[in-house]
């Protein structure tokens, strides 16, 4: 997607409602191993494209889906920001 078009945060919200009721409404809404396969089957799809990171949500159980770049510069962001530093040596043995 060009980030030139990206949706506001509104629209966002509302694609999501959206797509949940549609979703909701599925005959196999109800079926959980159905469910379950279909849903794995889509993020294998999703995840075969290069430009798209699929990873656990840190909070919850959820799955967040979204753009590598955005994800690399979040994560960037992130470490660049109080409290990480840069240490000389792994620490892991000593613990």
């Amino acid at each position: 997607m060009d980030r030139d078009n990206d949706l506001e945060d509104g629209e966002k919200n509302h694609v999501r409602r959206e797509v949940a009721k549609v979703l909701n409404k599925h005959p196999l809404h109800n079926d959980e191993k159905q469910r379950h396969y279909i849903i794995t089957k889509a993020l294998r799809n999703i995840a075969k494209k290069n430009n798209i990171m699929i990873v656990k949500a840190d909070k919850g159980n959820c799955t967040v889906v979204m753009d590598t770049k955005e994800y690399d510069t979040k994560i960037c962001a992130m470490l660049s920001e109080f409290p990480y530093k840069k240490i000389r040596k792994d620490p892991t043995t000593s613990y």
